[in-house]
């Protein structure tokens, strides 16, 4: 995630935001199925005791224990945080962030209850506009990040029939074939090396080595060197296909990252709508933060390849970054 001092919480802000966790444990608790689930009742007092532990001198810390007083230290809270980018970044976090290991995520959390922290952070924020709040709670609102997301990311995969018909067969075909080439490649080596292994030489290393992974020779009841070359060629094509798997799961999530990362800053630049001031701010720290991502970007291009590592995340910033600035 991208950091901008702006949006880098004081002790005052994080301690606003603890409470408002603690706060949505102690709605969901109110209910009869959380009521009985052990599990919630034990996050909540790890939470309680965290928040005691890190903002011992705050006053307010010492009424946030209680179920019935947690509304109380929220509310007192929320009057310190005066701070129009802290208030944007507290309430993106209670209404639609998505905060690692965080309480707001643990047990999902219902429409009402996210309503009812916001109206009680109005006590000490600024007023939210309510076509700014319907906004926020509309699916097109994620649903237009997505979509923009997707038709700016040149790398991003989409299927449909105009792909399939540039799709070369021969490509396929060819890729279909590496896995029974590297297995007849690494066959004989790991054959002979484990013949080796027995104190033999030649051709009676690389069979004994093949009866061995085979499970021993047939007559002794294992599958002798066709059971070997088998599991040799198994464990080739699984190492393949994790390999791939991997290879797209590291895709899947970068891109969900990035998609994740255009709806946080949206949502805080228009939670900021309602000053002007901050808002433009704001902008020039994007504008700017793309400059430097820029000839970051292009002095790894110009190096070696180590130095080139990281140039994919360098890319997926700035584009974060272009899609929030409004366009003239």
């Amino acid at each position: 995630m991208m950091k901008f001092s702006e949006l880098e919480l004081d002790d005052g802000s994080q301690l606003c935001l603890k409470l408002s966790q603690l706060r949505l444990m102690d709605l969901q608790l109110e209910g009869r199925v959380a009521k009985k689930n052990p599990l919630i009742q034990k996050q909540r007092k790890r939470l309680a005791k965290s928040i005691g532990r890190s903002f011992q001198a705050n006053p307010i810390v010492a009424v946030s224990g209680d179920l019935a007083d947690s509304r109380t230290a929220l509310i007192e809270a929320s009057r310190s945080v005066l701070s129009p980018y802290y208030q944007a970044e507290i309430r993106y976090e209670v209404f639609i962030g998505r905060v690692r290991a965080s309480a707001f995520f643990n047990f999902g959390k219902s429409e009402r209850i996210r309503l009812q922290i916001l109206r009680e952070l109005q006590a000490g924020f600024d007023r939210l506009d309510d076509e700014i709040l319907s906004e926020l709670m509309s699916r097109s609102f994620r649903r237009k990040c997505a979509q923009d997301w997707l038709s700016n990311n040149k790398s991003s995969l989409i299927l449909n029939s105009d792909n399939f018909s540039n799709v070369d067969v021969g490509q396929i075909y060819l890729l279909g074939k590496l896995p029974p080439a590297l297995s007849e490649i690494i066959t004989p080596k790991v054959a002979r090396w484990n013949g080796r292994r027995a104190g033999l030489r030649g051709g009676a290393a690389d069979n004994h080595g093949l009866a061995k992974i085979g499970g021993g020779p047939k007559i002794a009841g294992g599958k002798g060197i066709e059971g070997g070359k088998s599991r040799v060629n198994a464990a080739v094509h699984f190492a393949f296909a994790g390999t791939a798997l991997l290879g797209f799961s590291a895709f899947y999530y970068s891109q969900s990252k990035g998609q994740e990362d255009l709806i946080k800053f949206r949502a805080i630049l228009l939670l900021l709508s309602n000053h002007p001031a901050e808002y433009s701010h704001l902008i020039k720290q994007f504008e700017q933060r793309i400059n430097e991502f820029k000839f970051s970007l292009l002095q790894k291009r110009r190096g070696s390849v180590w130095v080139r590592r990281g140039s994919k995340q360098l890319d997926r910033n700035i584009r974060v970054l272009s899609l929030c600035i409004p366009q003239l």
